[in-house]
């Protein structure tokens, strides 16, 4: 019985699993795409912004999972929240010409509006190509981090598996290279 030909052989399976499972990974699995939308009041248009982030514990979240071209797509639909004549800052809910109602975040009126507002929500045509790059963009990073899961993946375990044998062979006296004393 030649436990070191046994190891190599259980390394090499494991490489192989790991290996097969970055590549499935690879080829199955979707890049996680977020893309933030706007709303400023409740009469404008959500529009796209790469650079604008909602302000957590002012502006009024919901998300929204829709796809462009076949590709899902993650959108956060941020309320903005304004400054009222009170001086207080409040997401707008409702509005009639110049006169715009508010209120806070988490108030049933602005939850109410925001899920309707959600609820309706397109992606604008301009905005296709723009969230098709972006894909392309998440899709080649994430297969970036695949490969290189692969490859450390499959060192690490061969370092390991050369490692122990090496500390076992000292052990036991047995030369490198070699998995049975010389006699």
């Amino acid at each position: 019985m030649n436990i070191f030909e046994g190891a190599r052989r259980i390394s090499t399976v494991l490489q192989a699993l790991w290996a097969g499972g970055c590549i499935v990974g690879w080829y199955f699995d979707d890049p996680y795409v977020r893309a933030n939308y706007f709303v400023s009041n409740p009469d404008a248009v959500a529009f796209y912004s790469a650079t604008l982030e909602c302000e957590i514990g002012r502006d009024a979240i919901e998300y929204v999972t829709t796809k462009v071209d076949g590709k899902t797509i993650n959108v956060t639909l941020c309320f903005l929240a304004q400054k009222f004549s009170d001086g207080r800052l409040l997401v707008p809910f409702k509005g009639e010409g110049e006169k715009v109602w508010g209120n806070d975040r988490y108030s049933a009126d602005v939850s109410t509006y925001a899920k309707a507002a959600a609820a309706k929500f397109q992606v604008h045509a301009q905005d296709h190509d723009t969230l098709k790059e972006l894909y392309k963009k998440e899709a080649k990073e994430e297969r970036k981090e695949y490969g290189m899961a692969l490859f450390i993946g499959v060192g690490v375990i061969w370092i390991v598996t050369a490692g122990m044998g090496w500390i076992i062979r000292g052990f036991m006296g047995i030369p490198t290279g070699q998995d049975r004393t010389s006699q």
